[in-house]
């Protein structure tokens, strides 16, 4: 099973959010997939894509997807930071729905969170969601994942939009 989550701290504690609705899954072979609040999918299969990759690729614990705005410019489609156009992100989106390529990034610079898919088998074997705070928790699963040993994959075929700071990418004062 996938449960979705959109995850959110009023105490700016997202360490603490992610831990507790990891904990609420009910079996190991459980996954959660947070998606951040200022991010969606644009494609109307995300759900039967994500678990069809979930399925076929059971050497992987931990997955992120593609995007137009984040930190991690491995994860960036090119040329789709400036644009808001709704249009032409569901265009990209289409595009790359149906790739069932995953890149193993797990020895790549850590993963941005905009989407963190996770297993609670690989939560509770890699110590979980460690870094204290907003900023680094995406971080920290990563290397903690990485760190027990387990695989970290990119799914090349999953985009989604992500509003990201509205372009902004130093104004982080509503993180801190």
């Amino acid at each position: 099973m996938i449960y979705y989550r959109t995850p959110y701290s009023l105490d700016k504690r997202l360490d603490e959010y992610y831990n507790a609705e990891m904990a609420l899954l009910p079996n190991d072979d459980d996954w959660c997939c947070f998606l951040d609040g200022d991010a969606m999918f644009l494609t109307p299969d995300f759900g039967h894509q994500i678990q069809e990759i979930v399925t076929e690729n059971t050497e992987y614990d931990l997955f992120t997807c593609m995007t137009n705005r984040v930190g991690t410019k491995y994860q960036c489609v090119e040329d789709m930071w400036q644009t808001n156009d709704i249009e032409k992100h569901r265009e990209v989106a289409e595009y790359y729905n149906g790739n069932d390529l995953i890149l193993d990034i797990t020895t790549y610079a850590p993963l941005s969170g905009v989407m963190i898919l996770l297993n609670k088998k690989a939560w509770r074997e890699s110590g979980g969601f460690t870094h204290k705070g907003m900023l680094g928790v995406d971080n920290s699963i990563h290397y903690n994942v990485r760190n027990a040993g387990m695989k970290v994959g990119l799914m090349l075929g999953v985009y989604v939009y992500h509003w990201y700071r509205g372009g902004d990418a130093k104004n982080k004062a509503h993180l801190l």
